[in-house]
């Protein structure tokens, strides 16, 4: 647990994720796998309300240990629950974040489609995980058993459930940084119009 409350190697991470968002305090953030709420800490300082959902009853209960005054005052929610099915109803959050997690999922999509699901017009979803490659593979590829995609691999798969301004990087050599937007209602009802000319 003691990593969890300090995860040193993922503060890079963290910081991609909190830099991508732009977060403001209008916003109504999500994260999804929360872990020990570090990330989760650092954005609630910077929004209106906020959301997590994690699969370990542990990392829920470190994760309400470390943000327990905005449980308190209402401010924030955290659920022990499953990615691929999330709590909460269509477009209710206006920006959701994952870091390190993702390639644990053996579905990939289904989680994608849900934070898109829950994305409000306009929306951003800010994520970081692992590239498919050479050096994830033997670092940690072996030991975990991650699921792990190339640039290329996780832009399409974002782009197949509705992101768009898709932006996909491999960045200190192995860590593949990834944003999307769900579109506005002035973007789509342009598109829509485009679309019938």
């Amino acid at each position: 647990m003691k990593n969890y409350n300090r995860p040193h190697g993922h503060y890079w991470s963290f910081k991609t994720i909190l830099q991508d968002l732009r977060l403001h305090e209008d916003d109504i953030y999500c994260e999804v796998g929360c872990g020990g709420g570090i990330l989760l800490n650092m954005a609630m300082s910077k929004v209106k309300k906020g959301k997590a959902i994690d699969h370990s009853k542990d990392m829920v209960e470190l994760t309400m240990q470390n943000n327990r005054r905005d449980i308190e005052e209402g401010k924030l929610e955290v659920i022990q629950g499953n990615a691929e099915q999330l709590p909460w109803s269509a477009g209710s959050v206006t920006a959701c974040a994952s870091a390190n997690m993702f390639f644990f999922l053996k579905q990939p999509k289904p989680m994608l489609r849900e934070v898109f699901r829950i994305l409000a017009p306009g929306g951003r979803f800010s994520m970081v995980t692992m590239k498919n490659g050479f050096w994830a593979k033997i670092t940690f590829g072996w030991l975990y058993a991650l699921k792990l995609y190339t640039d290329k691999e996780m832009a399409s798969m974002l782009i197949e459930v509705g992101f768009s301004n898709v932006k996909v990087e491999t960045k200190a050599g192995i860590m593949q940084a990834c944003y999307g937007e769900k579109k506005s209602d002035k973007e789509v009802q342009n598109q829509e119009v485009s679309a019938a000319k």
